[in-house]
């Protein structure tokens, strides 16, 4: 049924529609602070860091998650165990558990 609702009225249920998830997702990740939880490696991160390799991976919900190695202690397709400490807007930080 084209046209049963004008342009407008779209886009404000779709920004309501959006905020609404935008919330929920973050409230998400915050519950997710300090729980244990595995991440596969999937390559370096885009954070930097001094402390040793800067590490991205997903958990098992397909989340991102940010963490760092000490210096040559991973690789692609590993498993490791990790303590999620903070949360950011589309993504986690962890250190190793």
């Amino acid at each position: 049924m084209p046209n049963k609702l004008d342009a407008q009225c779209k886009l404000q249920r779709l920004a309501r529609l959006q905020t609404l998830q935008e919330k929920l997702s973050v409230a998400w990740l915050q519950k997710r602070v300090g729980q244990d939880s595995m991440v596969l490696l999937e390559g370096a991160s885009r954070k930097s860091s001094d402390q040793g390799e800067a590490w991205q991976g997903r958990d098992p919900y397909g989340t991102p998650v940010n963490l760092i190695l000490p210096p040559e202690s991973g690789k692609i397709g590993d498993l490791v165990t990790v303590r999620i400490s903070e949360a950011k807007k589309h993504s986690l930080l962890a250190v190793l558990a």
